[in-house]
């Protein structure tokens, strides 16, 4: 793109700009070009395979290419409940979980070629005179791989989990207690299929076993006023392992993973008034949760080493807190008013510690302190209303309408835009604009929409199975009647060459700016279906 090059090469951004001014289909794909490529490049692979003996054919310079996660599941778990008298009611259980996945690419098309060569083009560029450096397979070097066939990495990460717990419950006329429980212990492990040829002692077979022992204790209380007024409170603390994308620096290279890697701990605490009578149902509530040592791992295309680079992210400490609100009014005996509204505020509550590391030599290339205390947890809105009537007929159908009011939703930051080195050369005194433009978090728009929900339950006269009678039931949604296509849900800005980003600010434009994701417009959905 144009902007690539405004300060590099300012006849090469003047010419790109000129070239799509001109003719705005360059900015689409080519596919035409590319099937031209492939049918043009008769290539001989002297040692295909890894063996001496040549393949010729039409080398692919472009496919398409599908990135597959393979997942295979189990779980069980059992559960046992015994009653102490008439007030006492103690329930525990133990479960186990097992989940292996298998990240592989796979080629879709070939695009008029004949085979595409499995070897790594990102490492070709710093290491183009080492063919086993190039290798994704090093034990079948240089595979031609057809439609269907994999090729690029191939890996596995497998986890489990077992757990034991246990409730106690009293009853009382005016006040209900519990008291909950639970030990787990969660393990995963990174597989390697193929022996990569920039990391071949840390890319293939098993790596270590992570493990981690965790527990999490519950405890509450609720007042009965009456039979219709309910005060209750709770209180939790727990810890939880990290989970392996987070723990694994490159899975999709090797086997490394973080440096001290530690469950995350959460402390939480809620409370609220609950109101239950025939004509109205209230609930409002407060809530604050504090979370710490978290764990992230960010990939993407790293300008300056031109290669993929990994931001590993540790100590992240999140703060939540706000309060909801739900009613629903029995307007009638057949229309019913339903309003909703949660007001909160998510916050960083920790200066983090980033590592970010390149893929092709596993080189540290930086290891700072990332200054986003106090900045907005992104990509879900903090404040959302809802007001909505329902209709009830008494011939069994229903139908619904329903407006929201979405805003406080916050883009996601990039890390490399919040370390010291990112101003260091930077005179606060007379790039005081550029400085906070680059280091301010973009608060998204608001958003409306309007949702229609409607039914209609039919019992098939004389239908039966079983000797229970048969009901058809017919539904249908539809989201987002105004058809608005601008909602923007969540977003971030990209990880690109942040040395330059300040400069860029203060001459008026931004060389990579942020991403941005988008609700749909009108969708729908229905469905069709038999009780019985």
């Amino acid at each position: 793109m144009p902007n690539y090059y405004k300060t590099t090469n300012p006849e090469q951004y003047e010419a790109l700009t000129a070239a799509i001014k001109a003719n705005p289909d360059v900015l689409q794909i080519n596919w035409q070009n590319l099937y031209n490529v492939n049918r043009n490049d008769y290539t001989t692979i002297s040692n295909a395979y890894g063996y001496d003996q040549p393949v010729s054919g039409l080398q692919s310079r472009y496919i398409l290419g599908d990135r597959d996660i393979y997942t295979k599941h189990f779980m069980s778990n059992i559960n046992y409940t015994s009653r102490v008298g008439d007030i006492v009611t103690i329930t525990a259980g133990a479960n186990y979980a097992w989940q292996n996945n298998h990240y592989y690419q796979q080629v879709e098309d070939l695009l008029g070629g004949d085979f595409w060569l499995n070897v790594n083009q990102y490492a070709e560029r710093d290491f183009h005179n080492d063919n086993n450096k190039i290798q994704y397979d090093l034990d079948k070097p240089n595979r031609l791989v057809g439609k269907n066939g994999h090729y690029g990495y191939d890996y596995d990460l497998t986890y489990s989990k077992a757990a034991a717990w246990w409730q106690t419950k009293i009853n009382l006329d005016h006040f209900d207690f519990f008291w909950a429980s639970e030990i787990s212990t969660t393990q995963f492990f990174r597989t390697g299929n193929v022996r990569m040829g920039l990391f071949p002692d840390s890319s293939y077979g098993k790596s270590r076993k992570q493990n981690f022992v965790n527990s999490s204790n519950k405890i509450g209380i609720t007042y009965k006023l009456n039979g219709r007024n309910y005060f209750y409170i709770n209180a939790a603390y727990l810890t939880t392992a990290p989970s392996a994308e987070n723990a694994y620096v490159s899975p999709r290279t090797r086997s490394s993973v973080q440096s001290d890697i530690k469950s995350e701990t959460i402390e939480t605490l809620e409370g609220g008034y609950n109101l239950n009578t025939p004509f109205i149902r209230l609930h409002i509530g407060g809530y604050l949760t504090k979370s710490q040592h978290g764990m992230d791992v960010i990939n993407f295309f790293d300008d300056s080493s031109n290669a993929f680079g990994n931001y590993s992210l540790s100590g992240i400490d999140r703060l939540y807190f706000g309060g909801e609100f739900g009613t629903e009014i029995k307007l009638t005996q057949t229309l019913t008013l339903n309003a909703a509204a949660s007001v909160g505020r998510a916050y960083y509550d920790s200066r983090q510690q980033e590592t970010l590391t390149i893929d092709n030599t596993g080189d540290v290339a930086s290891s700072q302190t990332v200054y986003m205390k106090n900045y907005r947890i992104p990509s879900t809105p903090q404040n959302v209303y809802s007001l909505g009537l329902r209709y009830n007929s008494p011939k069994y159908w229903f139908v619904g309408l329903t407006g929201s009011y979405m805003n406080n939703d916050w883009l996601s930051v990039d890390p490399a835009r919040h370390v010291a080195s990112a101003v260091a050369n930077i005179d606060p005194t007379t790039d005081a604009a550029a400085i906070h433009s680059f280091l301010q978090q973009e608060k998204l728009d608001g958003a409306f929409t309007l949702d229609l929900f409607a039914g209609w339950n039919k019992r098939l006269r004389h239908v039966y199975i079983d000797k229970k009678p048969v009901n058809l039931v017919f539904t249908l949604g539809v989201n987002n009647l105004a058809n608005n296509k601008n909602i923007r849900s969540g977003g971030y800005e990209q990880l690109r060459s942040s040395d330059y980003f300040v400069t860029d600010f203060n001459n008026g434009y931004e060389r990579f700016p942020p991403k941005y994701f988008y609700a749909l417009g009108l969708n729908y959905n229905i469905s069709v279906a038999l009780r019985f």
